[in-house]
């Protein structure tokens, strides 16, 4: 703080409430782990949502449909 009262702020960044989530710990980790299959060609193409759906339910782990 400086003798006027003024506060100089440095590398400082606003962040709108609603894009938070995109800034969490958490999210950032998966966004460098998606990168990383991205760039290993580990993914998978589907030719509709329908089809992907499918895929995710045959993975195991409960329903992921967005009717079920």
């Amino acid at each position: 703080m400086y003798d006027d009262g003024t506060v100089t702020v440095r590398d400082f960044v606003s962040i709108p409430a609603d894009e938070a989530w995109f800034w969490t710990t958490e999210w950032r980790a998966g966004e460098v782990q998606t990168a990383a299959h991205i760039a290993a060609r580990r993914t998978t193409f589907h030719r509709s949502a329908e089809d992907m759906f499918a895929h995710l339910d045959s993975l195991g782990g409960g329903r992921c449909s967005p009717s079920g």
